[in-house]
């Protein structure tokens, strides 16, 4: 299983933009970055484009990120990044925590967008409160 902390370190590795700025669309290439490495970790290799085409509301706050109160919360985009990232490789490939990435949930949870939204935020926001004056960081 997937640790989220090195999902981070790999988004901020390869993007940026991710430590600055958290438009819809950096959103949505760190949550094809996120989608990329956890196939990588898994012996798929896809391109940041084909998922981006084949994926088009991830890392978005609701499906076509209508929560416009929320859009500027970093934990909450980081949230939706790691969320939708971690929910369709499981989705659609069978791997890793899936929707449930905080922790190793039992099978039947991990295909439910429903589950760990509270465990999430509250990753998240450990995540921007803790690791702000770290290098690498992506909040």
């Amino acid at each position: 299983m997937t640790d989220p902390k090195n999902v981070i370190k790999y988004i901020t590795k390869n993007f940026t933009v991710a430590n600055s700025v958290f438009d819809v669309h950096s959103r949505e290439v760190c949550s094809a970055l996120a989608y990329q490495f956890l196939l990588r970790e898994n012996g798929v290799t896809k391109s940041v484009d084909d998922i981006l085409a084949d994926e088009p509301y991830i890392g978005l706050l609701g499906q076509k990120d209508e929560f416009e109160a929320f859009h500027n919360i970093r934990f909450l985009q980081l949230h939706a990044i790691l969320h939708d990232a971690y929910g369709r490789v499981h989705t659609k490939y069978g791997f890793d925590r899936g929707y449930t990435y905080c922790f190793d949930a039992p099978l039947c949870l991990r295909d439910s967008p429903f589950c760990d939204h509270l465990a999430g935020f509250w990753f998240c926001m450990h995540h921007k409160l803790f690791k702000m004056n770290q290098p690498n960081k992506i909040y």
